[in-house]
């Protein structure tokens, strides 16, 4: 991780996992999904911010309405699975 002091920022270089699946049928497809798993948290995380009205509604309830990782933005990731 890179960290910006002065700034007040930082960005993740590289992330690794390791997955505790067994024994995967399809082991690409378990990569996928922890590494789908792993984008979806950092997003989250890092970028996501959900907007409501005065009366509760969602102001971005919708998937063009708020920011979340595009691949340009992911880290190299490497996926063990274990």
């Amino acid at each position: 991780m890179y960290r910006n002091i002065k700034e007040r920022s930082f960005r993740i270089l590289r992330y690794v996992t390791a997955t505790d699946c067994g024994t995967p049928v399809n082991p690409a497809l378990a990569e996928g999904q922890v590494e789908g798993a792993l984008v979806k948290g950092l997003s989250y995380a890092l970028t996501e911010e959900y907007y409501f009205t005065g009366r509760g509604t969602m102001r971005n309830s919708s998937f063009s309405r708020y920011k979340i990782f595009t691949a340009a933005d992911v880290p190299p990731i490497t996926t063990i699975l274990i």
